[in-house]
């Protein structure tokens, strides 16, 4: 293990102190095979780095690219997280519901409606109750979106509906995490 990897370890155990050891160890050894799948994943080609990058957001943002930010707020977002949950899951998975026999292209805008309620949903009700974490969970989420948005070939976005080139979009999204696009 390199020192690098060492610290890191070391910073993330003193920093993510679950409500109980259970969770921390699970949070800790979640964190540690994604560690080791990120450093298996160099040797592979662009492509496949590009699609690990891509389903691996956990890790980036909860063991490595965020941890410091979100440290101070753990413990308050951790209590938030229950309610915020419920709230937001019944107003924007209820809202955006599909049926099996609807054309693809119906479920693709219905997903992306779903993703941005959800993601605005859950900054405004976790800042409701944490709101000194509203600069670091809007780094995150502006964070999150870029990074995913960078993956996406221009052809690719060109073709989505607007619906989804939104969910895609920073200033578009910051702008309705913050409320300012009314």
């Amino acid at each position: 293990m390199q020192l690098g990897d060492q610290r890191r370890r070391a910073h993330r155990t003193g920093r993510w102190r679950a409500p109980n050891r259970e969770t921390s160890a699970k949070e800790e050894e979640v964190c540690d095979l994604l560690e080791s799948g990120a450093y298996c994943m160099r040797k592979c080609s662009k492509e496949d780095q590009q699609k690990f990058h891509q389903y691996t957001t956990f890790y980036r943002i909860h063991c490595v690219d965020y941890e410091e930010d979100l440290e101070p707020h753990i413990q308050c977002l951790r209590n938030a997280a229950k309610d915020s949950d419920e709230v937001c899951r019944d107003r924007c998975q209820n809202s955006y519901k599909v049926e099996k026999t609807d054309e693809k292209e119906k479920k693709m805008k219905a997903g992306c409606l779903s993703l941005e309620c959800s993601t605005v949903c859950y900054f405004q009700e976790f800042i409701a109750e944490c709101p000194e974490a509203e600069d670091a969970l809007l780094k995150l989420n502006v964070g999150q979106i870029h990074s995913i948005a960078q993956t996406i070939h221009p052809m690719s976005y060109e073709q989505m509906s607007q619906e989804c080139r939104n969910i895609h979009d920073t200033d578009y999204m910051k702008k309705k995490m913050l409320g300012l696009d009314e």
